[in-house]
């Protein structure tokens, strides 16, 4: 018996032994400019079935990343811990994993420093169409979204674990069109009749309730009169797409024709200054009324028109474990969709289910955001325990692009009561209630918020 005790103990990993290994691997990976854990993670996400990437998102949110970079530091450790001949105690075990951390930790401060220095933003021209301040009327109602997102809490998803750190002194844009070609400087581009636009921009997954969306001004250009310089475009747009690339090589394909109908734009700037690099720096593609996956990639490096249908979107390419399609190759615009903001918590997980807000019995003020991109939102209805629906006072509306700000007053009784809102569009669209998932045309259901009245 305790010879097979001994035989278990032996192959336990050397998991403090592994961690050490993975660290200083990592840090000598930082110092060249790159990171071997990010890496891993970026090729992970580039493998992982569709099925799991939809439930990893749905489940963890915001920390799908920092989950997935721990999964690799763990996996490893572990393989390192396994192949690393003997067995050290449990202290010299836990004294190597610190030292390993740390090591790991430096390493990442050297690889932040070498990325600050290639990232050097500039600074945004005047735009000739330059926008003035712009309110709806809704600045003073209480717990009203702002109507304009924080840069440093607009959503950010890419598929990379480490945004790509782009030099704008040394990128350049190449556009392609048949029959032409040209490459364009970052000053050459910001030489041009810059302009400015209000507008939504829409997560796929994002589902009822969550914040996986924003609003900005961002300051660009019409892709059009881009690919304008490159030489004369086709005479029929149908029969064409654009093909946008990233510096990572992800890629989006938007109709030409779409392009043209949507104004997508190669964006330069947000909230009045460069965009930050987990933005897309030093340019990116927004086509508003088009869900983020679907409007254009950030980190732009080209712009190709191809023959209509000749290539495919790097998510389209995509497929399930099960040999089902990836996500449909025709564009995914964004869904009516209306969100309770106060009383409510807005947001993603991870999280428990919420449980329900206290007020105070009578006149409850509640107060919420709607979008519909790009026909724009036409009414907000809410109503209490499935009863009926009742019309909201809407906020001024900015343009169609935008979210709009609303409110309304409800009656509640003592007790536990279910408040839903919905949205109507501009094209007569009306938010469907029931539940969806995002994949493949975006989530579904209304969002619902349980309020105790007491």
């Amino acid at each position: 018996m305790g010879s097979a005790a001994a035989g278990i103990h032996t192959t336990l990993p050397d998991v403090g032994s592994g961690l050490a290994a993975v660290g200083l691997v990592e840090a000598v990976s930082n110092l060249s400019g790159g990171s071997l854990i990010d890496r891993l993670g970026d090729l992970a996400v580039a493998n992982t079935p569709l099925p799991m990437v939809e439930e990893t998102i749905k489940h963890l949110g915001v920390t799908d990343k920092p989950f997935l970079r721990a999964n690799v530091i763990a996996a490893l450790a572990l393989t390192a811990g396994f192949a690393i001949p003997g067995r050290r105690s449990l202290g010299v075990q836990a004294a190597l994993a610190a030292t390993g951390l740390a090591v790991a930790g430096l390493g990442r401060r050297r690889l932040d420093a070498l990325e600050a220095r290639r990232h050097r933003p500039f600074a945004l021209p005047a735009a000739v169409d330059a926008l003035g301040e712009v309110t709806d009327g809704a600045e003073l109602w209480p717990g009203a979204e702002p109507l304009f997102t924080d840069p440093e809490r607009f959503y950010q998803t890419d598929i990379n674990l480490r945004p790509p750190a782009v030099d704008a002194d040394r990128w350049s844009l190449e556009v392609q069109i048949p029959g032409g070609s040209r490459r364009l400087a970052i000053d050459e581009l910001l030489q041009l009749d810059l302009q400015e636009r209000d507008a939504a921009l829409v997560c796929v997954h994002n589902r009822p309730g969550w914040d996986r969306l924003g609003q900005q001004r961002w300051t660009g250009l019409p892709v059009l009169d881009v690919l304008g310089l490159a030489g004369d475009l086709p005479d029929d747009l149908d029969h064409y797409d654009l093909i946008t690339t990233a510096v990572d090589g992800y890629s989006q394909v938007i109709p030409l024709a779409t392009a043209r109908q949507a104004r997508t734009w190669i964006v330069f700037g947000m909230a009045g200054r460069a965009l930050a690099r987990k933005h897309g720096f030093p340019a990116r593609v927004m086509t508003p009324g088009v869900v983020g996956q679907y409007n254009g990639v950030k980190w732009l490096s080209a712009l190709r028109v191809a023959p209509r249908g000749s290539q495919a979107s790097w998510w389209t390419r995509r497929r399930s474990w099960l040999g089902e399609p990836g996500w449909p190759r025709e564009l995914v615009w964004v869904k009516p969709m209306a969100r309770i903001d106060s009383p409510a918590r807005p947001g993603m997980p991870p999280r428990l289910p919420p449980p329900p807000v206290h007020v105070d019995a009578g006149a409850v003020s509640f107060v919420g955001t709607a979008w519909a991109p790009p026909q724009g939102v036409a009414a907000v209805e809410i109503r209490l325990d499935g009863g009926a629906w009742h019309e909201c006072q809407l906020a001024r509306p900015i343009n169609d692009d935008s979210w709009r700000r609303w409110r309304a007053a409800l009656d509640l009784p003592l007790g536990t009561h279910a408040i839903e809102a919905r949205c109507h569009g501009g094209d007569g669209t009306v938010q469907a209630g029931y539940p969806k998932e995002p994949f493949p045309s975006g989530a579904g259901a209304y969002h619902r918020v349980l309020i105790r009245a007491s």
